[in-house]
């Protein structure tokens, strides 16, 4: 497995760990004298000097709540139950890929850890919470993994302090592949699965500065940031390069559709920009000494009906209609041109 199945299968691995129908997995059942349990929120260290009933010895049971881990692509169920600790050491809780739940002197390679926990000869002390896992840049416990199935977001990770250039996720993928073949590091597929109406986005981003803040140095707030950077060589004509690509695939059934588009650009804000530009779209050219080809470039080998198309309510003093006298004209659309105002004429034919 490279780097970036073996990220995925741990997040699928903890995830299986914390979360069960919106409980943690691995918790408490309720104490009994002599016995300790372990509530996710709460500990509970059992009385001492409980003997058992027969005399033989004393209660060093942990106990622990129903859950299900995956492994690979298999989901399995653990039952509720409980371990026996080794009295007068330090015990580590696991739980392997097959689901069994043990009591070990160290935590075993390839197994979740749950708690560890000290046992003298007569009583269990207070679990310490376990319920981890370790990537290259640092630990991601179940205080920053929520599980809120079935009423929010399955997982929510937050980062209240972010150091420059840091994020919440951040994936490394340098995929060996041939022609022909493809890496995608992130990969959402998501289906409606219910007749009727409702929307579903593959990704969504929100930025903004929180309420009582100020941004008022340079920089930027951008939703979804695409972009370029290659540092080997690219050396064939049929490679197309690009920081963002929208696509419509073949399938299903569209009876009606108010509009399909490979790109929307929604302007929704009636907040008043006191200050700067507002546009829809903005074509920005930033290299210096660099002289492109076009600004827009159209592949134009299949039909269209239109080049463009306007609504019949366009208003705003951008456009106008009517005809002058003696020409075709029906219209002008009003562009900003070498910072003076300037019309383009709308024709009524081709001629």
């Amino acid at each position: 497995m490279n780097k970036i199945t073996k990220f995925l299968l741990m997040i699928t691995l903890i995830v299986g760990v914390v979360c069960l129908n919106a409980l943690p997995v691995f918790s408490a059942s309720g104490s009994t004298s002599g016995e300790v349990s372990i509530d996710y929120f709460d500990f509970d260290k059992a009385s001492t000097n409980d003997q058992t009933a027969d005399g033989s010895g004393y209660k060093l049971k942990f106990y622990y709540k129903a859950g299900r881990i995956r492994n690979d692509n298999s989901v399995i169920n653990v039952a509720a139950g409980y371990v026996t600790c080794t009295a007068s050491q330090r015990n580590f809780i696991e739980v392997s890929p097959a689901g069994v739940v043990s009591a070990e002197s160290s935590f075993t390679a390839g197994s979740i850890p749950l708690y560890t926990i000290y046992a003298n000869a007569s009583a269990i002390f207070t679990p310490v919470d376990k319920r981890a896992f370790l990537m290259a840049t640092g630990i991601l416990t179940t205080d920053t993994i929520v599980s809120t199935y079935g009423t929010g977001n399955v997982i929510a990770i937050t980062v209240s302090e972010a150091t420059n250039a840091t994020g919440a996720i951040k994936i490394v993928s340098t995929p060996t592949i041939n022609d022909g073949e493809y890496h995608v590091p992130i990969w959402v597929d998501a289906q409606l699965a219910l007749t009727g109406g409702g929307s579903i986005y593959g990704v969504r981003g929100h930025v903004g500065t929180i309420a009582g803040v100020t941004m008022d140095a340079t920089g930027y707030q951008i939703g979804v940031h695409g972009r370029i950077l290659n540092l080997g060589t690219v050396d064939n004509g049929g490679i197309i390069i690009a920081g963002l690509l929208g696509q419509t695939l073949t399938g299903g059934t569209y009876d009606a559709v108010s509009h399909m588009a490979c790109a929307w650009l929604s302007w929704q804000s009636t907040t008043t920009v006191t200050s700067g530009e507002t546009e829809i779209l903005y074509l920005s050219h930033n290299a210096p000494g660099l002289t492109l080809d076009s600004f827009i470039y159209i592949y134009g080998v299949n039909p269209a009906d239109y080049f463009i198309k306007f609504h019949a309510q366009m208003n705003g003093g951008w456009s106008d209609v009517g005809t002058t006298e003696g020409e075709e004209c029906v219209g002008h659309l009003k562009v900003r041109y070498h910072g003076a105002d300037a019309y383009i004429n709308v024709f009524s034919d081709n001629s």
